[in-house]
């Protein structure tokens, strides 16, 4: 039988609270700021190639929309669960929707309240070009900005990540990069770039200084990509030296 870290037996206990939680039975949840003796945070990111590599073999293999999930992701910093969404039970029994939606995406802007926190991002879809020109890209299937193109309804989430590692084998990237490692490549870049933490946490959502920390996988052996976020701090920057 294969052995489950301890990691692994902590997230999903802190799941399962959550949903009683979710149901109103109890009022907070012990896991959420416990932490594993013997699990680091990761260290493993992309590298804008790898993530180009990807996209291109999803449009080329008919799914535009993990290409678009693997930028989102990358480029504005954001979960899985945020860019790919989920249903929530709601108490009068029904569900809702949470995550991406077309609906977010107005006056330049896309409008994010994370399902994790509950913080409210609100991203400037007209500094980032490429990412507008990726939304514009999607077909509109249903509310969800992240669909499948087969069933034209929401991931779920073992489809997802059936169909993601089967477009990132055929890319050929390495098997260790998980889709969650594009979050934290973003705000590391952002960091290489010259971003204060309190710049990160504005496009991450992440609340406190601490937290960015474990994400921000700074002193690489190379100058920081230029993703479209990481110029713009960049660029910033540049001036403040400059006055």
């Amino acid at each position: 039988m294969r052995r489950v870290p301890r990691e692994c037996d902590h997230a999903r206990c802190s799941r399962a609270v959550q949903l009683v939680m979710d149901e109103g039975y109890r009022p907070d949840n012990p896991f959420s700021k416990a932490a594993s003796t013997d699990a680091w945070p990761r260290q493993t990111t992309w590298t804008p190639e790898l993530v180009e590599a990807f996209k291109a073999k999803a449009i080329e293999m008919g799914r535009t929309s993990l290409a678009a999930a693997v930028h989102l992701s990358y480029d504005l910093c954001q979960r899985q669960n945020d860019v790919i969404g989920r249903f929530e039970n709601t108490p009068s029994g029904g569900t809702v929707w949470q995550g991406m939606s077309w609906h977010q995406v107005r006056d330049g802007n896309l409008i994010l309240r994370q399902n994790k926190t509950g913080q409210m991002v609100a991203i400037p879809l007209d500094d980032l070009p490429a990412t507008s020109a990726i939304l514009a890209a999607l077909p509109r299937f249903c509310p969800a900005i992240i669909a499948n193109e087969t069933t034209q309804a929401p991931y779920t989430t073992d489809n997802f990540r059936h169909e993601f590692r089967r477009v990132a084998r055929a890319a050929g990237i390495p098997e260790e990069l998980q889709f969650r490692d594009c979050r934290r490549t973003g705000p590391s870049e952002l960091g290489d770039a010259g971003a204060t933490d309190d710049e990160v946490r504005a496009v991450s959502g992440h609340r406190t200084a601490n937290i960015v920390a474990t994400y921000l996988v700074r002193a690489r052996p190379k100058p920081a990509p230029p993703w479209p976020s990481a110029r713009r701090f960049k660029k910033k920057a540049q001036k403040s030296e400059c006055a």
